[in-house]
């Protein structure tokens, strides 16, 4: 069963930080709502934990990914 989601609902999921909201069920119990681009976030970060864990890390330099970012931008408006 997939139940939809009122327009206000949407609106308030959508509106909120991250995609991601906590509400009350009728019965009081909390849940999360979240946006697919947030449920995809949260997936990628808790694959990062899981590699980190495992010891699967490698040291980074901020000056070099931002160097690959702007070579990339470059060349896809070129």
């Amino acid at each position: 069963m997939t139940p939809k989601l009122s327009t206000d609902i949407e609106k308030f999921i959508a509106a909120a930080p991250g995609g991601a909201a906590q509400v009350e069920g009728a019965n009081g119990a909390m849940y999360w709502v979240m946006t697919d681009e947030a449920m995809r976030v949260r997936r990628y970060v808790h694959e990062g934990i899981e590699q980190a864990d495992r010891g699967e890390v490698a040291p980074w330099n901020s000056d070099e990914i931002k160097a690959a970012g702007r070579q990339l931008k470059k060349d896809r408006s070129a």
